[in-house]
């Protein structure tokens, strides 16, 4: 069932210490540097989104992957704590056959 929800315009900030100096958060604070989006997030191999609980993640990374589908990529969501059951019966967006499908191509896929 696809979720209707309020598109954000939601930033984000890099956190590993080596990748980012004070002068770069600060830069992005002044407008001097623009932040970064989801669209810059999907150019990277891999993310990690970090945030407090009830912040929206979960609602987001669904609806980042259903927006990746209609737009005609592939991609997957299941929660982490669903991987312990029934690999098949875990998946909340795309299903176990398109994931068998795309491990079987090398077509990219958005992971939530």
């Amino acid at each position: 069932m696809k979720t209707s929800h309020v598109p954000l315009k939601r930033t984000f900030s890099l956190v590993a210490h080596d990748a980012v100096s004070e002068d770069d958060n600060f830069k992005v604070f002044l407008g001097f540097d623009k932040p970064k989006d989801w669209s810059d997030l999907e150019t990277e191999y891999q993310v990690v989104i970090l945030a407090d609980a009830g912040a929206g993640k979960t609602f987001e990374m669904r609806a980042q992957a259903e927006y990746a589908i209609e737009q005609g990529r592939a991609a997957f969501f299941i929660r982490i704590e669903d991987l312990d059951i029934n690999f098949e019966d875990a998946f909340e967006v795309g299903t176990a056959h398109q994931f068998d499908m795309w491990l079987e191509s090398s077509e990219d896929a958005w992971f939530s």
